[in-house]
């Protein structure tokens, strides 16, 4: 019957396995700086630059230029004006609705 000698740094084996603690190595997706993390930040500098915008445009117009210019924008696109509308009266049905 051979007795082995551990060599080095390795401990005596009794038999058991041991489970490993080194960590996993890091996923591809961890380090990709324009994942997630890239999205929100330009959807959060959009929203500030037009937050800015809108913030400008409050402070530098009064009520009548607001309106007029709202007036312009519905004559020129109706589409729009008309699906807004819808979405909105469909959201307040739905509201109203509810039991």
């Amino acid at each position: 019957m051979s007795t082995e000698t551990p060599t080095g740094d390795q401990p005596p084996s009794d038999g058991a396995e041991t489970a490993s603690i080194t960590p996993a190595p890091p996923d591809e997706t961890d380090q990709d700086p324009d994942g997630v993390a890239g999205v929100i930040t330009s959807l959060v500098d959009a929203s500030e630059s037009g937050l800015s915008a809108a913030a400008e445009y409050v402070r530098t117009n009064d009520g009548r230029q607001m309106l007029a210019t709202l007036d312009a924008f519905l004559r020129n696109n109706p589409g729009v004006s008309l699906a807004v509308a819808a979405a909105f009266g469909f959201v307040v049905g739905r509201s109203i609705k509810r039991d």
